[in-house]
């Protein structure tokens, strides 16, 4: 019998990926923590390194931003595979408010995979940029 995961709860996350602006690739890292109530929405922080990789000087940048968005089930599973819209506001530090668009699925019991499919900033255009992210549910009774 396949392990069942509840969604609802708090995670941590790291995520990788690049975004390209003026022709000049970089570097987007980051990490996080997020919340998901029984209504599946989403409230949470993180904090972006983005960095050269080439082009475009050296110098690196941070940006802290809070989350907020939802998440859609399109198969209960397991394992669960859904969407999930996050609007990301920032808070500090360099960077852009926007909005994107992931595919979820459920990679453990406890632990979820996120690829981007639709950043876009905030009027709405397409920004040039990618992440994969693994969210890890942890027990904020135990820790």
């Amino acid at each position: 019998m396949a392990a069942k995961m509840t969604l609802p709860g708090t995670y941590v996350f790291r995520f990788s990926g690049f975004d390209r602006k003026d022709d000049h690739g970089r570097h987007v890292a980051g990490v996080g923590t997020l919340t998901m109530d029984n209504a599946l929405t989403i409230t949470g922080k993180q904090r972006a390194t983005n960095n050269p990789m080439w082009g475009g000087g050296n110098k690196q940048t941070q940006g802290d931003y809070n989350l907020t968005g939802k998440v859609t089930i399109t198969e209960a599973g397991p394992p669960i595979v859904g969407e999930a819209a996050i609007t990301f506001s920032r808070t500090g530090g360099a960077g852009r408010d926007m909005t994107d668009v992931f595919t979820v699925v459920q990679s453990s019991p406890s632990s979820l995979w996120l690829v981007s499919l639709k950043p876009e900033d905030t009027g709405k255009k397409p920004i040039e940029e990618m992440v994969v992210a693994d969210l890890i549910q942890v027990d904020t009774k135990t820790w």
